[in-house]
């Protein structure tokens, strides 16, 4: 939870910078239903000539915020977009059990690596603020 009002105070404080007018109440709102959270996630790991194995993992859901208004300035335009994104990935190793070749009808244990978002706690990553001249 310490991030999400992290962010908040972050957005805040970009808002407050680059764009007074963004403080508007549309954009209080706006904001103010900003959310991440962490989840654990079941998804399969699939290999042909093996058993299927389920693996849950943590992963980030929530809401983000996107706006683009004008500056005020001849032709600027002010753009920004948060997305609810673990901030680092790692790989874990799945155990499944696979047909033996060597020896048909039995299986041997195979260890998969598998590249998996590391969410310790989820947090928004804000992404692509960016200052745009449109003619």
């Amino acid at each position: 939870m310490a991030s999400n009002s992290r962010l908040f105070l972050i957005m805040y404080l970009v808002s407050l910078c680059l764009l007074p007018s963004l403080l508007a109440n549309p954009m209080k709102a706006a904001l103010a239903s900003v959310h991440c959270e962490r989840k654990g996630y079941t998804f399969p790991v699939k290999v042909v000539g093996c058993q299927e194995r389920m693996v849950t993992v943590n992963t980030c859901i929530g809401t983000c915020l996107s706006f683009s208004t004008p500056t005020g300035s001849n032709y600027e335009q002010v753009e920004s977009c948060t997305c609810c994104e673990p901030t680092k990935t790692t790989t874990i190793d799945v155990g499944l059990w696979c047909q033996d070749a060597s020896n048909p009808g039995s299986f041997v244990k195979v260890r998969l690596s598998v590249h998996v978002p590391l969410v310790d706690e989820a947090e928004h990553k804000l992404q692509n603020l960016q200052v745009t001249l449109e003619h």
